[in-house]
């Protein structure tokens, strides 16, 4: 039924507008009766509309806390691609980036950073100048590192990713702050102190700014 396939993607394009608006509980209600669509329409359930709509349902969920739930829905969003063939690497890598980031939630480091480090790897050799997600593929890597306590390495990448978000991204855009923060976090933990107060101070003011405008 040509209905399905229609509010399928018409609810997916919405449930990432509401992400990027904000408004999660639409997302997720977008996201899932986009799925619950998709899978009706098409009957094999391997097409990459459904890859692309399982990967958003993991990202969201992740926003939420709900660990367990996001991996399971970015674990089959990569079963799903791969069992198309799909040629576009850009998309399987921000797949790859947020099950990444949530196996790093989960504590499961190991399987972090041997996926953190392909998306880095790809985004940085085929993407470097061309793409925002190459800056949040690498604070995630830092973040992975800030976890192990590997602060040395954790620096490294916080300052790739401040250099890319600085690309695309204005200093007073939620991306930019949440990494800087993060960054000072790391440097106070690496005994850096310098301009810490400053920086952290500056960077809530501009958040609570982006806040009020919502």
């Amino acid at each position: 039924d040509l209905t399905d396939l229609s509010r399928g993607i018409v609810q997916l394009l919405q449930g990432r507008i509401y992400h990027y608006l904000g408004d999660y509980p639409k997302t997720l209600m977008c996201l899932e009766s986009s799925l619950l669509h998709l899978r009706r329409y098409y009957k094999q359930k391997n097409h990459v509309r459904i890859a692309s709509t399982l990967t958003h349902l993991g990202i969201i969920y992740k926003v939420f806390g709900c660990f367990e739930k996001s991996k399971n829905y970015l674990e089959e969003g990569m079963s799903v691609y791969a069992k198309n063939k799909f040629q576009e690497q850009k998309e399987i890598n921000w797949t790859y980036m947020h099950l990444g980031n949530t196996y790093s939630m989960l504590g499961l480091y190991k399987k972090a950073e041997q996926i953190l480090d392909r998306a880095t790897k790809f985004y940085d050799s085929s993407y470097s100048n061309l793409c925002a997600e190459t800056g949040w593929a690498f604070s995630y890597r830092a973040d992975l590192y800030n976890m192990l306590g590997n602060y040395k390495e954790a620096k490294y990448f916080y300052e790739k990713s401040l250099e890319m978000c600085q690309k695309f991204y204005p200093p007073s855009y939620n991306i930019s702050i949440w990494v800087l923060l993060r960054s000072m976090n790391n440097k106070r933990k690496l005994g850096d102190y310098k301009n810490i107060e400053k920086t952290f101070i500056n960077s809530l003011k501009s958040l609570k700014k982006n806040f009020k405008r919502c």
